[in-house]
């Protein structure tokens, strides 16, 4: 196998000698699962394990109007209902440390924001407030983990890319964008949490014939290129047996009666779910740093993944096999060609596993104080 990615081939990490305070704002709320926000979770919960202060703001709307009082009155009655059931907050799947502060808002005007040292924007939406904020709200730092074309015009996505001079992207495709536009940026990726996952079934013990899949509604995600590849497959092995899961539950129609589906698993559950599959793949068309693929190598899958910038830790035929977006048909000759050579499939699980190891929280967050403190950003 190739040497460890460059990024951790530094051992000394970066330290700070004061306590910081560190302000992350999300658009909406947590009590569903989504990557990005896992994100900003996991810093959260190191950043308060090394002393450091941090508040996240949940904003009550999805989309909010930016500095006017479009849906300011479904805005407020989302905040009135979540403050009520308190149930803005990621508990049924995400446990944050309790040092971690919380806060929802009906918007993001800054009279409702807290005096910080840093504000990190987490969307393209939470930049255009930020950006107009006063010193006192802390420096801004935008965390960009994907393009988030889909729900506006790229060219407003793009601006508030150089709204914001300290800029993180967490892989390299979205530092190549920066560069494009003349930005300068830090790269950092993911970390992994390896007391939440890990491998308890060895992967020659399962049953090969068993592949694991997130369904998601966003067609980015390509969902329905990966049911159509694991239909196909099945048309050479009837046998094959396939679970998904997901945040949102499919319509009745939407998934094949030869498909289990399991709503929002809790992450023991997710754990087990990785263990039970010999294989997990991935479909998408777009990933910022694909977590579900990483967490499935943690736990021993062999995986077959799109030939994409967000599964940069996938190396074809070393420790993934890869496949252009769209192909189902590729995919699925993958697919059954590691339930055919076992060797291969327990070789590139174990492959796989070793190598994801390298991405641990305490060393992205090591990176990410490195960042916020210089005065300049390098790619």
């Amino acid at each position: 196998m190739d040497a460890i990615h460059p990024l951790f081939n530094r051992k000394k990490p970066t330290t700070m000698k004061h306590p910081l305070r560190f302000h992350f704002i999300l658009p909406f709320s947590g009590r569903k699962p989504v990557g990005g926000f896992k994100v900003v979770y996991e810093y959260a919960n190191e950043l308060v394990r090394r002393g450091h202060e941090v508040q996240i703001t949940h904003a009550a709307g999805l989309y909010l109007g930016v500095n006017s009082n479009d849906r300011v009155w479904i805005n407020l009655a989302k905040f009135l209902i979540f403050s009520l059931l308190r149930n803005y907050r990621p508990d049924r799947w995400f446990t944050l440390e309790p040092a971690v502060k919380t806060r929802l808002r009906p918007s993001l005007h800054p009279i409702f924001m807290p005096v910080a040292d840093y504000v990190i924007a987490t969307s393209w939406e939470t930049v255009e407030w930020i950006s107009g904020y006063s010193g006192k709200k802390g420096e801004p730092v935008y965390l960009i983990q994907h393009l988030e074309d889909w729900h506006a015009p790229k060219a407003r996505v793009l601006g508030t890319w150089r709204a914001i001079h300290k800029k993180i992207v967490i892989s390299r495709w979205l530092g190549a964008i920066a560069e494009e536009l003349g930005e300068t940026s830090s790269y950092i990726p993911n970390g992994l949490d390896f007391n939440r996952f890990g491998m308890d079934v060895k992967p020659e013990d399962r049953n090969p014939a068993s592949v694991l899949m997130l369904h998601h509604d966003q067609a980015f995600k390509g969902t329905d290129y990966g049911l159509k590849a694991l239909e196909r497959a099945r048309k050479v092995m009837p046998e094959l047996r396939v679970t998904c899961f997901g945040a949102q539950e499919p319509t009745p129609h939407s998934l094949p009666d030869w498909v289990h589906f399991e709503l929002r698993p809790t992450p023991s559950r997710l754990r087990e779910l990785y263990n039970q599959h010999a294989i997990f793949i991935s479909p998408s068309l777009s990933e910022g740093w694909a977590l579900p693929p990483a967490e499935a190598m943690q736990c021993g899958c062999a995986t077959v993944l799109t030939e994409i910038g967000g599964h940069e830790y996938a190396r074809d035929g070393i420790t993934s096999l890869l496949c252009p977006i769209q192909t189902p048909d590729v995919m699925a000759r993958k697919v059954l060609e590691l339930i055919e050579d076992p060797e291969k499939r327990v070789k590139l699980a174990r492959n796989g596993h070793k190598e994801i190891a390298q991405y641990t929280w305490p060393l992205a967050t090591d990176r990410f104080l490195e960042a916020i403190a210089t005065r300049k950003n390098n790619t």
